[in-house]
């Protein structure tokens, strides 16, 4: 597996290089405190309901890949989705120009076994160690993401709680939740976002290269 140091050797062989990472939310997003002369009312429900979970792969170019799924995402649904994504890649150019930079989250665990199948060889994985989110272009690209999810489920509190005849309460507040995840990712994860903050990270990798101490974040 390539080591950090080769990120400018990969940059210099002009490969593409793709950030995959994973975050996840749920439908309660809301402030439960009351501002100066307003009445605090906590509206949120007993349960938080289920979880999202928002999968996406950014380059210099924008997004890549991106998609929502609820349920568990454990390291046999990661190896699928970089599957999918990897051969997505395959018809766009070939493999052996791709570098896919992941963390170190326990979904990863096995992700190298994909890059060792026959279908995908030539592309390459490079696994970050822990505590190195700064080195990662796509985890500041999710916190513009997330605000932008908050903006959109407080925006929509009163539809979201006016559930319709006939409609599970689970079913209506997850279209809230595919919505956050298959539009709001490509409307808010534009081309221009995703090449400032990829830029940013290589001031990080550099003071890797360093061995220079870092603050834990981007």
């Amino acid at each position: 597996m390539p080591a950090i140091t080769d990120s400018y050797q990969f940059v210099a062989a002009e490969k593409k290089i793709l950030y995959l990472d994973e975050t996840n939310f749920n439908i309660w997003i809301s402030r439960n405190y009351g501002c100066s002369k307003q009445r605090a009312v906590d509206m949120n429900a007993s349960s938080k309901g289920q979880n999202i979970h928002v999968i996406g792969c950014i380059s210099r170019d924008g997004v890549e890949y991106h998609e929502g799924r609820f349920g568990s995402f454990n390291s046999e649904a990661a190896n699928e989705t970089v599957r999918v994504m990897v051969r997505d890649q395959a018809t766009r150019g070939p493999l052996d120009k791709i570098v896919v930079v992941l963390d170190n989250a326990p979904c990863h665990t096995n992700v190298e076994d994909v890059f060792n199948e026959p279908e995908f060889v030539g592309a390459e994985c490079l696994r970050l160690g822990p505590y190195s989110p700064m080195l990662n272009g796509i985890e500041n690209v999710f916190s513009v993401y997330k605000a932008a999810v908050k903006r959109y489920m407080s925006a929509n509190r009163d539809n979201i709680l006016n559930v319709p005849q006939g409609t599970t309460i689970s079913a209506h507040r997850s279209e809230f939740l595919l919505h956050a995840a298959n539009v709001i990712f490509p409307e808010v994860v534009t081309s221009a976002l995703c090449s400032r903050r990829i830029h940013h990270t290589f001031a990080f990798v550099a003071d890797a290269i360093l061995m220079k101490d870092m603050r834990v974040g981007a």
